[in-house]
C-alpha cells in the first residue's frame, strides 16, 4: 500500500458498497469500488448485489462522463488481490496518452502520477473534484 494523500476519500456509499476516491494516485476521477464484506470475486455477490453493483458502475460512469467531462475509461478488476474485490474506473487524461492507449498504460501513468502529480495544487484538484462527485452522487442514486 502506498502513501495515503486524502483523509476523506468517500465518494458515496450503498447498503452494499462503496465508492471512493483512490488514495494513493492523484488522478482526478480515479473512483474504487469495493464491497463492505470481503469478497474476493464477482462470483461471491448474491443476484440483489450484483444488480447493485451493476447500477453503481453505469452511475459512476455517467458521473464521470457528466461531471468531469471525462470521455474514455479503463475498467478494471483483478481477482488475486490481497485486499479483497475492488474495482476500478481509471479515467483516461490527454497527458496520459505518451503511455500509450491500452490497458498496459495504465501502471506507466499511475507510476507517473504517483512520483510526478503529489504536489499541493493536484492534491487539492482531486479533493475538490471528490467533493464534486460526491454531491452528485448523493443527488443520483437512493438505493441506501
Amino acid at each position: 500500500m502506498g502513501k495515503i494523500l486524502f483523509k476523506n476519500c468517500l465518494i458515496y456509499e450503498t447498503k452494499t458498497f462503496k465508492v471512493y476516491q483512490d488514495w494513493e494516485v492523484p488522478v482526478p476521477g480515479f473512483l474504487v469500488i469495493s464491497p463492505k464484506k470481503k469478497m474476493n470475486s464477482i462470483l461471491e455477490f448474491s443476484k440483489e448485489e450484483y444488480a447493485e453493483f451493476c447500477d453503481l458502475i453505469l452511475l459512476c460512469r455517467k458521473n464521470l462522463l457528466d461531471f468531469l467531462d471525462i470521455k474514455k475509461v479503463y475498467f478494471f478488476q483483478s481477482e488475486d488481490s490481497d485486499t479483497g474485490f475492488h474495482y476500478l474506473l481509471y479515467p483516461r487524461y490527454k497527458w496520459m496518452d505518451k503511455f500509450g492507449r491500452k490497458l498496459k498504460s495504465m501502471k506507466p501513468s499511475m507510476n507517473y502520477a504517483e512520483m510526478k502529480m503529489v504536489n499541493p495544487e493536484n492534491v487539492q484538484k482531486v479533493k475538490e473534484i471528490a467533493k464534486i462527485l460526491r454531491k452528485k452522487f448523493a443527488g443520483n442514486f437512493n438505493s441506501n
